[in-house]
């Protein structure tokens, strides 16, 4: 029969001691789940933010990313934000490489500093850039020190693209009031037309013309060069010596072409096929010419030309068109002004010929004044005659 004996104090000391182990390894146990929870808690929160999270150790290595970091900054950047597998990083708007020590999460680790609203760039494989905002923040734990960074990358390359919109919108309608302003300030045609050309110089062609139909409430109808840059065509009015054939220039149609080799569509293929060796044969490889329409009439036209293949873009076109619109209504109100003024003229000089010839008192000073008012119309020769009837 086995020997039995009561339980000395060592068994006593090893059974407490193994059941405190025991205890504190229970404990562990549950505390470690408990972390393991709040981690997974953490991450699950991390993944369905939209913005890049990263938790970096202060030696710089990453203790906790979510997916949304991976995307923006590549897949090296679950072991350190500058590793060899991340995307490179950009200073935003340039082709500078970012310095690892002046960027934000170093920053917060080296001077425990919060940086905030930090600009970067982030460039892909493919070539593509994102722009992103960078937020960071130290972490401190009891003793003051820094333990960890937290760092918040929002991308905002949408709202750049938003922003410059904006910017190219407001510039552009500035351009347009400033243009505006000054063609409804030009008191004259030819105030109008250096107006004219001095707005179409900023888009940077080599040569502008402004070209006008003239005398049209007025009698015979002339066309003429009012205005054209550069200075070697001061003083040219006949449009057939400008380098763009008067086809071309002068179209009832807004005619814009980046290339001179393409087809412009809508002209006989005859006519545009010499129209555009001609074009050639003068140096024009691109061109743009507008007509300036008021009222149903074609006013004029400008055109503006360039020697090398250039790319009308859309706010080119709507610059020229808005500016033309503009322009044909300040010149139809040239135009009616002095058409009006000619007319009060002529029914006041009526009215003086008409009271003049009425006062004459014989019929040599009628025939005097009726010489001396036909002579305002600067004829080479004035011839009156009369015929007596036989009561005369």
């Amino acid at each position: 029969r086995a020997s039995q004996h009561d339980l000395d104090e060592r068994d006593i000391q090893l059974t407490t001691t193994l059941a405190s182990q025991l205890a504190i390894a229970t404990e562990n146990q549950r505390l470690f789940a408990a972390i393991e929870n709040q981690r997974q808690t953490l991450q699950s929160t991390l993944e369905a933010m939209p913005a890049g999270v990263l938790l970096l150790a202060p030696r710089g290595n990453s203790l906790l990313s979510n997916q949304r970091a991976v995307d923006l900054f590549g897949g090296g950047v679950n072991k350190a934000l500058f590793s060899s597998n991340t995307f490179p990083i950009y200073k935003l708007g340039t082709d500078e490489l970012y310095p690892s020590e002046e960027f934000p999460t170093n920053i917060a680790l080296r001077e425990g500093a919060i940086v905030s609203a930090e600009n970067i760039s982030v460039e892909y494989p493919d070539g593509r850039r994102v722009d992103l905002l960078a937020n960071v923040a130290p972490i401190r734990n009891e003793g003051g020190e820094i333990s960890s960074v937290v760092a918040v990358f929002q991308e905002i390359t949408e709202l750049r693209e938003l922003e410059k919109a904006l910017q190219d919108s407001l510039s552009e309608t500035t351009a347009l009031y400033e243009a505006n302003r000054q063609i409804t300030s030009a008191s004259s045609v030819s105030d109008l037309a250096n107006v004219l050309v001095n707005q179409l110089l900023s888009l940077m062609p080599n040569q502008v013309y402004v070209v006008l139909q003239e005398g049209m409430d007025r009698g015979p109808l002339q066309t003429r060069v009012v205005a054209a840059w550069p200075e070697s065509y001061a003083g040219v009015t006949d449009v057939d010596l400008l380098a763009l054939p008067r086809n071309l220039l002068m179209s009832e149609e807004p005619i814009i072409v980046s290339n001179i080799d393409q087809s412009i569509g809508f002209l006989d293929q005859t006519l545009e096929f010499n129209m555009r060796l001609q074009a050639i044969q003068s140096g024009i490889q691109s061109f743009a010419s507008i007509p300036l329409r008021a009222r149903g009439r074609t006013l004029g036209w400008f055109a503006v030309v360039y020697f090398d293949k250039h790319s009308f873009m859309a706010e080119d076109r709507r610059f020229m068109t808005a500016i033309a619109d503009q322009t044909a209504l300040a010149l139809d109100s040239i135009f009616l002004f002095q058409s009006t003024q000619d007319a009060l003229r002529a029914v006041a000089n009526l009215y003086r010929s008409s009271r003049r010839i009425a006062e004459a008192r014989d019929l040599e000073e009628m025939l005097e004044t009726i010489r001396i008012e036909l002579l305002n119309f600067n004829p080479d020769r004035v011839d009156v005659l009369l015929q007596r009837t036989q009561e005369d």
